[in-house]
C-alpha cells in the first residue's frame, strides 16, 4: 500500500480552499493523473453536495458520538486564530492561492502518517470572495476523482459548518477523506482527515477526538 504524501495532504486542503470560495480553478501541483473507483453497493454516491437544512447537531458537536473513554495524548497546536489538538506535531506549510477575489495566503498544519493524515487551516479570503462550505466538499470530491458519500450541515460553536465522508483516488491509491469545513466569520476552517486503503464507513475514534478539541480565539 503506498504511503501519504504531505504534497497530497496540501492538494486536498488547495481544493477546499479554491472551491470554498467559489473558484474553479485547480490545484496545479498534482503530479500523479487521478481515477475514479467504482461505485459502493453499500453506500449511494453523490456527485455533488446537496446539505440537509433539518440534519443539524447539536452546537460545538463536530462529530457524531462523543469522545471515548480511552483517549489517545495530544500534541496542542496554536494557529493562527485556532486551537487544537494532533496526535503529532504537525508540518507547518505556508502556500499562496489565486483565487477570483485576489490572492489568499493559507497557513497549512499537517500531520501526515504512514497511511493516514490529518490537515488543518484558517483562511481568510478577499473580501470579493464569497465561502461556500458545499463548494469545498466538492472541491476534495474533484481532486480524488471521487464522491461524496455522506454530507451533514451542523453548527460549530454556533458556526455554519458541514461534515462529510467523500471517497476517490490519490496517485493511484483508494482513499476516504473525512473533512468538517466551517465557516468562521468569513473565514474558512477546514479540518482533513485522509485515510488510504479500503473505503471506511465510519471515522475512527481520533477523529473524533481531534474535533472535538478545536476552539476559536
Amino acid at each position: 500500500m503506498k504511503s501519504l504524501s504531505l504534497r497530497s495532504a496540501a492538494l486536498l486542503a488547495a481544493a477546499v480552499l479554491l472551491a470554498g470560495c467559489g473558484s474553479t480553478a485547480a490545484p496545479t501541483s498534482a503530479t500523479t493523473p487521478l481515477t475514479t473507483p467504482s461505485s459502493s453497493p453499500t453506500s449511494t454516491p453523490t456527485g455533488t453536495v446537496t446539505s440537509d437544512p433539518t440534519n443539524t447537531a447539536p452546537a460545538a458537536t463536530p462529530t457524531t458520538g462523543s469522545p471515548g473513554s480511552t483517549t489517545t495524548p495530544l500534541v496542542t497546536v496554536h494557529g493562527n486564530g485556532f486551537t487544537m489538538g494532533l496526535p503529532h506535531a504537525p508540518t507547518i506549510s505556508h502556500e499562496t492561492y489565486d483565487t477570483k477575489g485576489g490572492k489568499v495566503d493559507a497557513v497549512l498544519y499537517t500531520d501526515a502518517g504512514a497511511h493516514d493524515a490529518f490537515v488543518a487551516a484558517l483562511t481568510a479570503y478577499p473580501a470579493k470572495d464569497q465561502i461556500t462550505l458545499d463548494g469545498a466538499l466538492n472541491g476534495v470530491a474533484r481532486t480524488v476523482s471521487g464522491k461524496v458519500r455522506l454530507v451533514r450541515q451542523i453548527t460549530f460553536h454556533g458556526l455554519p459548518a458541514r461534515q462529510a465522508r467523500i471517497v476517490g483516488t490519490s496517485g493511484g491509491t483508494p482513499v476516504t477523506v473525512f473533512v468538517l469545513v466551517i465557516d468562521v466569520h468569513s473565514k474558512l476552517f477546514q479540518l482533513e482527515y485522509i485515510v488510504s486503503g479500503p473505503e471506511l464507513q465510519t471515522a475512527p475514534p481520533i477523529l473524533t477526538q481531534v474535533a472535538y478539541s478545536i476552539s476559536f480565539t
